[in-house]
């Protein structure tokens, strides 16, 4: 393996990045007509799931108007850290890290309203020579880039973070996707090499409306991205995600789902493990992303939370993966999760499966089956969706302005437009974002009729915990 390779390079023909878009979304439950007179509508506790997804995609961009005018260079051979702190001294701002390979042999620590930003994607590569042993061991996994808990408003952007530290080996995975199954693809120390579980970025318990966008992750010992318990409304967009050493069992080699209210949108994931919701994860949303890996509603810390919603995701399993595209190792997994629209593709030894497609069908699980069932009791979304841009045909909001919203709110339904008007503003000057919570359980109350809208957002905070 070339230690030196740029980011160029790892984003080959082989492994192209994502297209970048950028989302604003607002629940169709939110909208006038949300029932029909034949079907009941899916439990409203998941439209809040999108809700709280459309304030944290926003938030996601909102620092950067604070703090653009603030702006400190790194050059190559540089301290990066030392760059982040010194910008949160004064009182937030840019650090603009220029392209070139930057070894990192530590954490580095984000910091509040501090917006960590590479010149380019492609020029930027962060190699990570660090190294772990694995969580048994008693010792706290490493990190490449940590959103600590107290840590609000921060921001990775427009870098490509490669794990360097294996010493001249590659993981272990296939890049036909019609391959075979191989065991030895799903097994830790590869190469037996003990010393490579560094995750790659982690929002830590109580790290909150932080935003990860345009970035790759390449290569990672373990885990490539953690939602630690009590991490909320943290947003991971347009980022690619290819290839870990670590993908055996005790928690190892999986985008880590466990906080509330997070949001993962326009990603692409492949040749790691899967993606993993458990330890409660609750209310989060994953948008319009491209999967070769499956999503796993995992027993594991008590299982996930429920009111999660899976929408317009490719999601695609090689036969050398042998798994399936949404499934549960939990008997009783979290109610009313949602899987819509997604276009799905499992490959085995009997050919290729697709389920879980039907444009028209909700799905969701049932105890004691660990697969999505079909919802026929429940009613589509007038819009088609339930994480749209417009309402009745009009855009809702500029995806290319920074915009946030105000999610405690009670609003007629009969005046939506100027409620989106009035409450999707800019961040700038206020404290919006620190008074966004949602109380677990309580979600949206309509009713087919209703003019007004309830919402109350209550983040539930925890331990961090680790992966299936």
């Amino acid at each position: 393996m070339d230690t030196k390779s740029s980011a160029s390079d790892l984003l080959s023909d082989e492994n192209p990045a994502p297209s970048s878009h950028h989302l604003r979304a607002i629940p169709h439950f939110l909208r006038s007509g949300a029932n029909d007179e034949d079907k009941a509508a899916p439990p409203a506790a998941a439209a809040a799931a999108a809700a709280a997804a459309a304030a944290a995609a926003a938030a996601a961009s909102s620092t950067a108007n604070e703090t653009e005018s603030v702006e400190i260079e790194v050059e190559v051979g540089g301290d990066i850290q030392k760059a982040l702190d010194e910008a949160q001294g004064r009182g937030g701002g840019v650090v603009l890290v220029k392209n070139g390979r930057h070894v990192l042999k530590r954490t580095l620590s984000m910091r509040p309203h501090v917006v960590l930003r590479g010149e380019s994607r492609e020029g930027v590569v962060l190699a990570a020579e660090m190294h772990s042993g694995p969580a048994s061991s008693g010792r706290r996994r490493g990190v490449v880039v940590r959103f600590g808990e107290e840590v609000r408003r921060a921001a990775l952007e427009r870098v490509t973070i490669d794990y360097t530290g294996a010493r001249g080996t590659d993981p272990v995975d296939m890049r036909d996707f019609k391959a075979q199954y191989r065991s030895k693809c799903f097994k830790n120390n590869p190469h037996q090499q003990k010393d490579l579980y560094v995750t790659g970025i982690c929002f830590a318990d109580g790290a909150e409306n932080n935003w990860v966008d345009d970035c790759s992750i390449f290569r990672m010992g373990t885990n490539p991205v953690v939602f630690a318990k009590g991490s909320c409304y943290n947003t991971l967009r347009n980022t690619f995600v290819d290839r870990c050493y670590n993908k055996g069992d005790n928690k190892n080699g999986v985008v880590d789902l466990q906080g509330t209210y997070n949001l993962i949108t326009g990603c692409t994931v492949k040749r790691i493990r899967g993606i993993v919701l458990h330890g409660g994860a609750q209310y989060n949303v994953l948008y319009a992303n491209s999967f070769e890996v499956p999503v796993c509603f995992s027993a594991q810390d008590g299982g996930d939370g429920g009111e999660n919603l899976m929408e317009a995701n490719s999601v695609r399993i090689p036969r050398w993966h042998l798994s399936r595209a949404f499934f549960a190792t939990n008997d009783n997994p979290g109610t009313n999760n949602i899987i819509f629209k997604n276009k799905c593709l499992e490959a085995d030894a009997d050919g290729l499966d697709r389920p879980f497609s039907d444009p028209d069908v909700i799905y969701s699980f049932q105890a004691g089956v660990d697969r999505p069932v079909r919802q026929d009791a429940w009613s589509l979304p007038p819009s088609g969706t339930f994480y749209a841009e417009k309402e009745n045909g009009v855009k809702v909001q500029s995806a290319s302005t920074r915009t946030s919203c105000t999610t405690m709110f009670t609003e007629p339904v009969t005046r939506f437009n100027q409620f989106c008007s009035n409450t999707f503003q800019s961040f700038r000057g206020t404290r919006a974002t620190n008074q966004v919570r949602m109380r677990r359980g309580v979600g949206i109350r309509f009713a087919k009729k209703a003019a007004r809208v309830t919402r109350r957002v209550m983040c539930v905070r925890g331990l961090a915990a680790g992966m299936f």
